[in-house]
């Protein structure tokens, strides 16, 4: 093939029937190094178009927002109105589906990898844009310890990232020379004076129990306050909407999350229907999360009302008088004690 390797567009035009054999038996991946052979060879800006979408189809939005928004910038007024129509409303569903990430790192000058490639050395240049699920993040320098982390990234999240990295410490291994040791002063033995035990104490006397009598007077009667009722009925209405209320945020988060998902795959032209049908459902859907945490926060502020008409409302207890006369009487004191209700 020394006439192909002589003619970078036949060479170019090789790769490129390759990528499209390798498409449309959905090998993406082969499909997307003969594309970019192809441009690379002879970087015509046609090629970028299928270089945008194979990304698409592996779900790497963020090499696929960089080939269409070099296709809209290279083809200019040479793209049909129609094709560019479709390239825009992509390039607005991949961007959905791009995080940006701030990283800053204590020190500087460390090495920040994004899922094994390196991006380059602290302070970045600008903010590090990832295709939205989960990606594994290093900080790498000489005589410090590394750090990584993983962290799942949301369409359109900003997050900022802060990588303090420990210095390694080398064990010491010089020994300090030892001090010379030397004996002490031999003192004289001291003898202790032979301990004098104290004076005898007479034992303390026991104490005497009190005496204590008690008598009994009307414990008087007990009346039931009406409004005690009425507040157990309050909280049970509240306790049942605010879980009802619940209910329907939960069903409404998950029927969003579905949506959204469905809108993400929406990728082909053909899924224009669905897409428009995926985010309908999912306006649909935060509406009735709205809904439902409204409904569950009057349900709330019912319960607290009907628990506060309750604390509010105790039981009235009436008394004919004192309720015990305790007399008591110890060793040197004595008196009377009374308790009672009014």
């Amino acid at each position: 093939m020394a006439w192909a390797q002589s003619d970078p567009k036949a060479a170019a035009h090789e790769h490129y029937e390759k990528g499209l054999a390798a498409f449309d038996d959905e090998r993406f991946q082969d499909a997307a190094d003969e594309f970019e052979a192809a441009y690379r060879i002879s970087p015509a800006f046609a090629v970028l178009y299928n270089i945008g979408r194979v990304n698409v189809a592996l779900g790497r939005s963020v090499e696929a927002v960089q080939a269409f928004e070099k296709y809209l910038a290279q083809g200019a007024a040479a793209i049909p109105s129609d094709r560019r129509r479709e390239v825009s409303a992509e390039l607005e569903r991949q961007r959905a589906r791009i995080g940006t990430l701030t990283i800053r790192t204590v020190p500087a000058s460390v090495d920040v990898r994004v899922d094994g490639k390196l991006i380059g050395k602290t302070p970045l240049a600008e903010p590090v844009l990832v295709t939205a699920g989960t990606h594994t993040l290093e900080a790498l320098i000489s005589g410090y310890a590394p750090q990584v982390r993983e962290l799942r990234v949301e369409g359109m999240a900003r997050i900022e990232l802060e990588f303090r990295l420990d210095p390694v410490t080398a064990p010491e291994t010089a020994l300090k020379p030892d001090k010379p040791v030397t004996s002490p002063a031999l003192q004289p033995a001291v003898v202790p004076p032979p301990p004098v035990a104290p004076p005898a104490t007479p034992p303390a006397p026991m104490p005497v129990a009190p005496s204590v009598t008690v008598v009994r007077v009307s414990d008087g009667e007990v009346t039931s306050n009406p409004l005690r009722p009425w507040g157990y009925v309050v909280a049970v209405v509240g306790l049942v909407g605010g879980a009802a209320g619940a209910v329907v945020a939960v069903t409404g988060v998950n029927a969003a999350n579905d949506a959204k998902n469905r809108a993400a795959n929406a990728t082909a032209p053909a899924d224009s229907a669905q897409y428009a049908q995926a985010i309908s459902d999912f306006n649909h859907a935060k509406n009735q999360v709205q809904l439902g945490w409204t409904i569950a926060g009057v349900g709330g502020g019912v319960l607290l009302a009907g628990a506060l008409l309750v604390v509010i409302s105790p039981d009235h207890k009436t008394t004919a008088g004192l309720n015990a006369i305790v007399p008591w009487v110890a060793s040197n004191s004595g008196g009377i004690g009374v308790s009672g209700l009014w």
